[in-house]
């Protein structure tokens, strides 16, 4: 049986429930939220077309809520992946 890899961007782990995406290590304090606020179709497939990109303090969670350390919006997923990856490797 094949074994399946985890979506990954720039080897830092990807995670996708609907149109939300997370960025970043779970088991860390920091992660990156991507939610995709509209989308254009371009030959039957949606492509994302305004995101909202938020670094999250995970740390705080365990106290009952997500802080919000930045908050920014891109006009493309790529963009917004490398804003995100970008706000991470600062933090490492």
């Amino acid at each position: 049986m094949k074994e399946l890899s985890s979506l990954t961007y720039k080897n830092i782990p990807l995670a996708r429930c609907g149109d939300t995406i997370f960025f970043g290590d779970s088991s860390k304090d920091r992660v990156v939220r991507i939610d995709i606020v509209s989308k254009k179709s371009f030959k039957d497939v949606d492509i994302p077309e305004k995101l909202t990109v938020k670094l999250l303090n995970t740390s705080v969670a365990s106290k009952g809520g997500v802080g919000h350390l930045k908050v920014s919006e891109k006009n493309s997923l790529y963009d917004s992946l490398d804003l995100a990856f970008a706000w991470l490797e600062r933090l490492a």
